[in-house]
């Protein structure tokens, strides 16, 4: 009988650790994701979509930057064949 009573309330206990633990889990997932959330609200109540003329602007003029960095990085700014080598 009392070997029952001491198995019943180690298995109790486990099984009450095992829930501890998922909830602590639970819990310190659930905060940074409010915080996330928080934060996209914020960001889309802040930021209003800029038009769609604008957007294509910016894409064009990223491309342009990055061939003219290219351009620089390769010594080959301005002219149409690459730099002779001495």
């Amino acid at each position: 009988m009392d070997s029952t009573v001491i198995l019943w309330v180690l298995g109790w206990a486990g099984v009450l650790s095992v829930v501890i633990f998922v909830v602590k889990g639970l819990l310190d997932q659930l905060l940074p994701l409010i915080e996330s959330w928080r934060n996209f609200l914020r960001a889309l109540r802040d930021n209003e979509a800029p038009p769609p003329q604008q957007l294509e602007a910016e894409a064009s003029e990223a491309v342009t930057n990055t061939t003219a960095g290219d351009d620089v990085a390769a010594g080959t700014e301005g002219s149409s064949h690459p730099p002779d080598i001495t």
